[in-house]
């Protein structure tokens, strides 16, 4: 074998092999649950869909809130997650912003209510899809 191939085969069994270990040492079963990642949830007519990027407790993204008649684009600013404590902003294309004030009950489910535009302190239950 030449000297480049044999580098690009340890290449291609050493990076595979750190990602694994870097993802898989990255998060305990003590560490706190981390946003990021898809949620959705439903409340009556309303469904909610969210996805969202956490970065030292600061959250962003974007989704969408329906009802049965119209979808609104909604982008996520002003997220801060102390953990249990989440807070969002949700603001639909051209609507009153609705906030977002909720708990983690476990990993992949956050307990809470919205607020704002459309809706009146409505609790919602989001989980993680």
């Amino acid at each position: 074998m030449n000297p480049r191939s044999v580098h690009r085969s340890l290449r291609s069994l050493v990076i595979p092999v750190i990602l694994l270990l870097v993802v898989s040492g990255c998060r305990s079963e003590d560490d706190p649950p981390v946003m990021s990642g898809v949620w959705s949830g439903a409340q009556g007519d309303w469904s909610v869909h969210l996805t969202v990027l956490e970065v030292s407790e600061r959250i962003t993204g974007a989704g969408s809130l329906r009802e049965d008649t119209a979808a609104y684009s909604v982008t996520v600013s002003n997220g801060l997650h102390v953990n249990p404590h989440v807070t969002l902003t949700l603001t639909p294309s051209g609507r009153e912003a609705v906030s977002f004030q909720g708990s983690f009950v476990n990993d992949n489910t956050l307990e809470g209510v919205l607020d704002g535009w459309r809706f009146r302190n409505v609790p919602i239950t989001l989980e993680r899809e």
